[in-house]
């Protein structure tokens, strides 16, 4: 730095060597004070004091000396301070990690990845539900996969991935409990809880604190499944066929521990893989020659049970038979889709099968229900139990890290993540720590399993419905106290927990017409054949029409009535006016859903289920338009209205009992079964647009010809804009007379409004035309005619754009 001493000088002369070198001077760079002197050095010299630098100039480099000094300083003690963090720490607090992670393990290729896709896709909505909530304890919830193949060495190769990724606090899978077992001493030694959808093995959650399970075990299945054959079934006396295998040795040791209690076992007969179509004729050969073998259990995977039964339908042997959940969901029925009997007879090999399920939706309601419609519209498909055993495990997970995060009371201080997810899945062992569930109240029992609640399903001219006789799990045993009767097979209780019979009713209905819509009055006319069919006493047909506009409406005399294998068949034919509420906020384009509903006077959903009927279920949406009276024409009566849909749906409803609770002695709210039939109608649009719309249109064409007229009858232009706004206005009132008195605008009321302000506009632009020709100012008349002659189009041409992308 040059010295104040000698600021004024000018740059000393370079060394001879570096006089012809053009490279400046490193040491002595040129200084803005040095340019300035330069620039001056032509001007008369000023005394030394009149030429020093200003202060500011002189103390700008003191003050930036403290910085330049001791930045490092301030480094070294942020760098000392985030140590001491990370360091002193407490080992329990989670990471403040933007997300919480768990793990899905499955097989998502090979034979059975739409089971696997099932699962993830329920997990998925599971994850989808919680992070639109805001996730937990504000983070969200991320998911990720890893394929098994349903194979137990890449399933031990898997575990080991899923284990080495830090980030994953919990694994859901894997499927099957051959699977599972090869992976469950990998969870074990890394300290990561697993909750298993769907494998039933025992020895998967015995001795380990570290597995869990969504479902029941083995055990617990057969002993539930034995004790429906004795209460809901009626038998006395059952043969078990299984393999050697640890699922189908485990459920058939279940089985006849329990049934053996209260029944008679008549024999059992083990499958060799080895040689297995000679050993399922050796059976079917005893099963044959045998007095009578009672109901026949079938502990077998899908592959065994479809040879046998193929067996013994060829060998034209009929008794009543029931396998576990193995068997229990549709693709069963499926695999005998190709056999000759089966092309001519559906349900040849499997009709009266019964069939443990975890769930089965039709005869739920509630929760279940409304998790099947919803998968159903996300992914345009039923799901089976798979995914709704799924969605469990991950509402139990979620359930856990929620806890976790929380830091609840029964967490220890010191423990890692995975360890805190771990305790908290274990503390939720008791109905007073349950978690909703789809079928109920979700909880550990002391095998880490979640106790017994199947649905039987039976098997009918090749579909998979709920079987007439359900049982549910009393989640509130104080309910009972007022003494529910005590007929044989109503209650039962297994593992401490009691479980209740409820009814499922078989609900038919077919149209015949379908006529007087009536918009302003929002009700329509329905004429149809009703039919049940049903066990037990004739109470299912103690139902009303809660859409019905006479409340009173009651059935008629029936027009048939019949008793097959130990089920009533009753047919009425019904004539009525039903009420439905309508949203005509996209009128005319607007769709409508009629709706004709049902369920029981006086029993709610723990005792009676409406489901819809087989015959219903498998019609095509053809033949369900087509009028039952009269096949060669549809149903739809009403003129201008076009129908494309009908469903039939078992919903749940909440509604106050019409009998005193026996705790309170006055009428309580109830879970109560309705079934519903849904008519999916949407307005004729073109028949509409083309009444009502045209005037309209050719009044738009004659108003922009208007414009085309000459300045000096600007007069005349006023009087075709004024028209257009007092014509529209009685087009748009004739319209609102076709609708009920409603307090918002509809579709088709914004296009009017558009046209009136854009009418409206025309007046006022003809009224300046006007004006400016008179005071002779014609270039800018033309130039607003040009503007009115585009804009006028180009605004209708916009307004029908909006309308063909909103509506199409």
């Amino acid at each position: 730095r040059i010295p104040r001493d000698l600021i004024e000088l000018d740059t000393p002369p370079l060394p001879p060597d570096l006089a012809a070198t053009k490279v400046p001077m490193p040491l002595l760079p040129r200084t803005a004070v040095e340019r300035r002197h330069r620039a001056q050095a032509s001007r008369p010299a000023r005394p030394l004091a009149e030429a020093s630098l200003p202060a500011a100039d002189v103390s700008a480099p003191a003050r930036r000396q403290p910085f330049r000094r001791f930045w490092w300083l301030a480094l070294i003690a942020l760098a000392l301070l985030i140590a001491a963090v990370a360091l002193f720490a407490p080992l329990n607090i989670v990471p403040p990690a933007s997300e919480f992670t768990i793990a899905y393990a499955g097989p998502l290729s090979g034979n059975d990845a739409a089971i696997g896709q099932e699962q993830l896709r329920a997990i998925q909505m599971a994850v989808n539900t919680v992070n639109a909530g805001g996730g937990i304890d504000g983070r969200r919830l991320n998911l990720v996969t890893y394929d098994d193949a349903n194979d137990p060495a890449v399933a031990v190769t898997r575990a080991e991935e899923i284990v080495a990724n830090d980030a994953v606090l919990l694994v859901i899978g894997h499927d099957r409990s051959d699977v599972s077992l090869a992976a469950k001493p990998i969870y074990a030694r890394a300290g990561l809880a697993a909750i298993s959808p769907s494998a039933t093995a025992d020895a998967l959650t015995e001795g380990d604190a570290w597995y869990f399970r969504s479902l029941f075990t083995n055990h617990d299945q057969g002993e539930f499944i034995a004790a429906y054959v004795q209460h809901a079934l009626n038998q006395a006396r059952a043969s078990i066929v299984s393999t050697a295998g640890t699922y189908e040795s485990s459920l058939a040791e279940a089985f006849v521990a329990a049934f053996g209690r209260e029944g008679t076992v008549v024999a059992q007969w083990t499958i060799d893989p080895a040689n297995r179509d000679a050993s399922i004729a050796a059976i079917v050969d005893q099963i044959a020659a045998a007095d009578d073998p009672g109901i026949l259990f079938l502990a077998l995977q899908p592959a065994d049970a479809h040879a046998l039964l193929l067996a013994l339908g060829r060998a034209g042997i009929k008794l009543p038979l029931i396998g576990g959940e193995a068997l229990g969901y549709q693709h069963f029925a499926n695999l005998f889709d190709s056999e000759p009997e089966e092309l001519e007879q559906p349900g040849f090999f499997t009709n009266g099968l019964y069939a443990a399920s975890p769930m089965l939706y039709d005869s739920l309601g509630g929760r279940a229900l409304e998790f099947f419609l919803q998968y159903r519209d996300a992914y345009g498909s039923a799901p089976a139990w798979f995914g709704a055993k799924a969605y469990d495990a991950a509402t139990l997970a979620i359930q856990a890290m929620s806890e976790m995060a929380a830091g609840g009371a029964q967490l220890q201080v010191q423990s890692t993540p995975r360890e805190r997810v771990r305790d908290a899945l274990a503390a939720t062992d008791s109905i007073a720590r349950a978690v909703p569930g789809l079928s109920g109240p979700l909880y550990f029992d002391a095998s880490q399993s979640i106790p017994p609640s199947l649905s039987i399903g039976q098997f009918d001219l090749g579909a998979l419905i709920s079987a007439p006789w359900q049982y549910r799990a009393v989640a509130d045993p104080d309910s009972l106290a007022a003494g529910v009767p005590a007929a044989p097979g109503l209650l039962f209780e297994l593992e401490g927990q009691r479980y209740r019979q409820y009814r499922v009713v078989y609900v038919g209905l077919d149209i015949n017409e379908i006529s007087g819509l009536d918009a302003q009055e929002q009700t329509f006319d329905a004429d149809f054949f009703l039919w049940f069919r049903y066990s037990g006493d004739a109470s299912a047909e103690d139902i009303f029409f809660s859409n019905a506009v006479n409340p009173s409406l009651a059935l008629p005399e029936a027009i048939d009535r019949s008793d097959e294998n130990g089920m009533h068949f009753t047919m009425y034919r019904v004539d009525a006016t039903f009420s439905e509420p309508m949203n005509f906020q996209d009128y005319p384009w607007d769709r409508h859903v009629l709706t004709i509903s049902l369920q029981n006077e006086s029993l709610g959903q723990d005792d009676i289920v409406y489901v819809p009927d087989r015959t219903v279920l498998a019609q095509s949406q053809a033949s369900r338009l087509q009028s039952a009276v009269d096949r060669t024409r549809p149903f739809n009566r009403i003129p201008s209205w076009v129908v494309d849909r009908v469903i039939f749906s078992q919903e749940s409803a909440t509604s106050l009992s019409t009998t005193p609770d026996p705790r309170t002695g006055g009428p309580e709210d109830e879970a109560v079964s309705v079934f519903e039939a849904e008519l999916f109608y949407a307005r004729d649009v073109r028949t509409f647009l083309i009444k009502n719309l045209l005037p309209l249109t050719l009044l738009a064409l004659v108003t922009y010809i208007s414009l085309f007229f000459s300045p000096e009858n600007a007069g005349t232009r006023i009087g075709f804009a004024v028209t257009a706004i007092l014509t529209t206005s009685v087009l748009l009132q004739s319209i609102a007379q076709n609708l009920p008195e409603i307090g918002y605008t509809v579709a088709i009321e914004w296009g009017y409004y558009v046209y009136i302000a854009l009418a409206a506009l025309l007046v006022l632009v003809n009224i300046t035309i006007e004006r400016w020709y008179k005071a002779k100012r014609f270039a800018a008349v033309r130039q607003l005619d040009l503007i009115a002659r585009i804009v006028y189009p180009v605004v209708l041409a916009i307004v029908i754009g909006a309308y063909v992308i909103r509506f199409g």
